[in-house]
């Protein structure tokens, strides 16, 4: 099947790369801001882990007291205004991600846009801006650009749309400043070693492993949840439900279930009903789900059992990740 789609791979990648070239010949404007861009993106469609890295980047520039500000889409909201998040602000007015990252980081800005570049421009007093979703955002100059790959995935995922899940030709990690191989700790080495060597072909660019482990687990009140040992029904709606499974088994919790909505999903009365006769089907201990899906659960008060949690994660890096924001410091210079 991917043969026969081949041709039509030809076409989706040339029309990226002509974009891509015009935009480098200036035929198309380009907004260059007052302050250090950092993007944060991917090579592919479908989730590889770069809103936990953002998270992990305020929570570093926070404890520097440095002030970011975040540019997102705000993918499956319903609104199209531009707005910077908002403690009275729900999912369909911002998309889940952006409000995920304000409930994490109250004090930074979260600017959600269709028009990240033009909108950008009227965010004062922040000394760096993070781009999401930024790769193949042409129309907003950066100063550095952090490229993530999900090691799980096989090497054909990285062929042009629609043979594969490839937004540009793998060629295009050229223009990474760093790449970062997520969820690096459960596939084999050799997996990893075949990864780096196709990316040394294209670019001499740092390549970091992430790891993706468990943090703690907590019901809606606040309070810790022990799963060691405990049988667990997972709930996800994210690009990779694998990957939330695996953060469970790393805190030894039993995977007894596994709900699998479309990432950014829609959470209706009737799919959470589903969701509940399936959990206490499975006879399972806890309902857990991950943080971004909590947001949105708890934004429509669906949250009312003991018995249902969310997971949070944390990110290892090897080698330790540099200093992004003196890097970007350094390129805007």
């Amino acid at each position: 099947m991917r043969a026969i789609l081949s041709p039509l791979g030809w076409i989706y990648g040339s029309v990226s790369t002509l974009r891509r070239r015009l935009y480098d010949a200036n035929k198309f404007e380009t907004v260059r801001l007052s302050k250090p861009v950092i993007s944060v993106g991917n090579l592919t469609v479908g989730g590889t882990g770069k809103t936990p890295l953002v998270d992990f980047l305020l929570t570093s520039f926070e404890e520097k007291g440095i002030e970011s500000c975040v540019l997102t889409r705000g993918y499956g909201r319903k609104s199209q205004k531009s707005l910077v998040v908002e403690k009275c602000h729900v999912v369909d007015d911002v998309g889940d991600e952006p409000l995920w990252l304000f409930h994490r980081h109250p004090k930074t800005k979260i600017l959600v846009s269709q028009i990240r570049a033009l909108a950008a421009r009227e965010i004062d007093n922040v000394e760096v801006f993070i781009l999401d979703d930024g790769f193949q955002h042409y129309q907003l100059k950066r100063d550095f650009e952090i490229v993530l790959l999900d090691a799980t995935r096989p090497l054909w995922h990285y062929e042009i749309l629609p043979r594969g899940y490839g937004r540009e030709n793998f060629s295009a990690l050229g223009r990474a400043d760093l790449i970062i191989l997520t969820k690096s700790n459960i596939v084999p080495e050799n997996i990893i070693n075949n990864l780096k060597d196709r990316i040394s072909k294209v670019t001499d660019s740092q390549v970091i492993l992430s790891h993706l482990l468990f943090d703690r687990a907590e019901d809606f009140g606040g309070k810790n949840i022990n799963i060691e040992g405990k049988k667990i029904y997972c709930l996800s709606g994210i690009g990779n439900p694998q990957s939330f499974e695996n953060v469970i088994i790393d805190g030894r919790g039993i995977v007894a279930g596994h709900r699998v909505f479309p990432d950014h999903a829609h959470y209706t009365k009737a799919r959470i009903k589903s969701a509940i006769e399936e959990f206490k089907n499975s006879r399972a201990d806890f309902l857990l789900m991950t943080e971004k899906d909590a947001v949105k659960w708890r934004s429509n008060n669906f949250m009312t059992s003991d018995n249902f949690g969310y997971v949070v994660a944390r990110l290892k890096f090897s080698p330790q990740l540099p200093s992004i924001y003196d890097l970007a410091l350094n390129n805007f210079n």
